[in-house]
């Protein structure tokens, strides 16, 4: 594997062309399918082969039809992406703007067209899907987006003997 820098780190095989790519450079590739990968993989089946940092098994998304190979590390946040699965994505994402394209101009949604996402589970964040986990300002310790109200602070001071 030859580490390649391009708008973020990546790993690429020069033998099956295939690549691993961190999370936060793949949902920037793949804005449409980046997060609804990682959120089916939770509950994905093993797939073949382990993470090449931490060597627990990764995960397929748990999806009817996902590309063929792909595989999530959730612990290192890293997608291995073969070189079929990067073919069938760019393909997909091409017929997704042709519809929002035909949508568009016709005034509607397209015919046929994929229902919106679920509501993310209350235990994590709906924005990239880690563990809720606000730190103190109730920002995701992600991806800093806004979970939680600002805790107010409350501050007790004694101004006198009470005795």
């Amino acid at each position: 594997m030859q580490r390649v820098v391009d708008g973020g780190v990546r790993y690429s095989c020069s033998g099956c062309r295939g690549s691993l790519v961190g999370l936060s450079p793949f949902e920037r590739e793949h804005p449409a399918d980046g997060r609804r990968l990682w959120l089916a993989s939770e509950a994905g089946p093993e797939a073949a082969g382990a993470c090449p940092f931490c060597t627990r098994p990764l995960q397929s998304p748990a999806l009817q039809d996902p590309p063929p190979g792909l595989a999530i590390c959730r612990r290192c946040e890293q997608v291995w992406v073969p070189a079929d699965a990067a073919a069938a994505m760019a393909a997909a994402a091409l017929a997704a703007a042709a519809t929002t394209t035909t949508a568009a101009a016709t005034g509607g949604a397209a015919e046929g067209a994929a229902p919106p996402p679920a509501k993310a589970h209350p235990d994590q964040c709906p924005e990239c899907g880690a563990p809720w986990a606000p730190d103190p300002a109730g920002r995701c310790r992600y991806c800093r987006e806004q979970l939680a109200a600002d805790q107010p602070v409350l501050i007790i001071e004694r101004l006198g003997s009470f005795w």
